[in-house]
Parts: C-alpha cells; structure tokens; sequence
C-alpha cells in the first residue's frame, strides 16, 4: 500500500492539525503526512530517528504508547498506523493514554493493511471505542482498513474499570 495515497485520503483529518502517531516503527505514515500537518509527533518505544526525514513539523520522540509525556487534549488527531498488532497487550491503555491528550473534539485514525492488526482492530479495538461512545466509522480504502473515532465530549470511564466491571474482555 502507497502510504502517499492513505495520507491524501485522510487529509480531511490532517490537513494543518496537531498529530500524534503511536507506534511509528519506520515512520512512513509520518514522513509522508509531515508536509500538510501543522505538527506531527511521531513516537515510538525505540529510537526511531534513523527513518525520520528532515522536516520542520515532523518531530520523533522514544515514549511509551501507555505513557504519553503530553498534557490533556494537546492533539487534534491521533494516528495508529499498522501497529495496534504490536500493542494488543496495551492497546486499551494506550486508546485512553490517547484519548487524554486528545482534544473533546479530535479524532483517532487507525490504519491497518495487516491481517494481524486487523484481528486485533476487530476484536479488542473498535468494540471499544464503540462501548466508550465514541462515533466510529470503518471504511476500506484498497487493502487499508480504517477506523475513525470521533471524540465528541470528554470521556468518564477507561480501559481498566470497563474490563474490571466486565464490560469488555481484554487482551
């Protein structure tokens, strides 16, 4: 899949915003999206820099996906991109760590093309966000899945106590 072509069929959501990608392993959502975002962060558990092309609205950070070092509501968008796979472990901490530094009225985009990614999108991922009331629309762009969660009020309840009231099963 072109990661040129997601960007431009996500610029809606993009376009002169503050990003967050989670998990950005070899960086090529964020290369690719850094020319039409107002800023983008891209973070990852690993050092990452080696793939991070030179960009004045790109920055990397090594950060924990359960333990962002940003304030409350500090992104318009939040991205995962290929990479709920590799969180399933975390994935719900790391949906409410998002959800925290995203803005009331922001969105998070998760992009898969991963047969992996995808069962754990299907499975833990979007019956959550659903549960938390967020509005979800899943669409299907060439190989890419994509969901959009669209926060439209602050949230009062978390990964951790829906799964301790039995409201959701997790990973």
């Amino acid at each position: 899949m072109r990661n040129d072509l997601v960007v431009r069929q996500l610029l809606p959501d993009l376009k002169q915003k503050k990003v967050l990608e989670v998990g950005c392993g070899i960086c090529s959502f964020c290369n690719e999206a850094a020319p039409y975002v107002s800023e983008i962060y891209a973070i990852d558990i690993e050092n990452k820099m080696q793939y991070i092309k030179k960009h004045p609205n790109l920055i990397f950070k090594m950060m924990d996906a359960v333990k962002l070092e940003f304030r409350p509501m500090t992104f318009d968008t939040v991205v995962y991109y290929n990479t709920v796979g590799h969180l399933e472990r975390v994935i719900g901490e790391s949906i409410d760590e998002s959800l925290r530094v995203l803005r009331d009225d922001g969105k998070i985009i998760i992009c898969s093309s991963m047969a992996y990614d995808r069962a754990v999108l299907d499975k833990l991922v979007t019956p959550y966000l659903q549960k938390l009331g967020l509005d979800v629309k899943i669409t299907m762009y060439q190989s890419m899945k994509i969901v959009v969660a669209s926060k439209k009020k602050r949230l009062t309840i978390n990964y951790k106590e829906m799964k301790e009231k039995g409201l959701i099963k997790g990973a």
